[in-house]
């Protein structure tokens, strides 16, 4: 039987895993098992944050388009209902925007829709 060298293989999976690894915290980046596991751990909840960071933004914009609609006394579910009802294709993310940047021309542009 001959015999079969695959020190080099395993030493190239090992090492890829290690690279994957850099910065993490304690023996995540120097120990190939607890590598391993630390790693399979970060894309799993790298997976769902991506997820919940979504969630956060649009929070996010809810948030900053009641509280500046608030000022003039209205309420986000009012606004909402009337940009549906104008059928304006303008979406949270975008109104938040424009609160934030171009906080003039707001008034002029929701007066069109009205």
């Amino acid at each position: 039987m001959i015999r079969v060298k695959r020190g080099k293989n395993a030493k190239n999976r090992r090492k890829k895993i290690l690279k994957q690894t850099r910065g993490f915290k304690g023996s995540g980046h120097r120990l190939y098992s607890s590598g391993r596991q630390k790693l399979l751990k970060s894309k799993i909840l790298n997976y769902n944050h991506r997820k919940v960071r979504k969630r956060v933004n649009r929070q996010l914009w809810i948030i900053r388009l009641n509280a500046f609609l608030r000022i003039y006394n209205s309420n986000y579910s009012q606004f909402i209902r009337q940009i549906k009802l104008n059928q304006m294709q303008l979406n949270r993310k975008i109104l938040s925007q424009l609160i934030l940047y171009d906080r003039q021309n707001i008034f002029k542009l929701l007066k069109n829709y009205d």
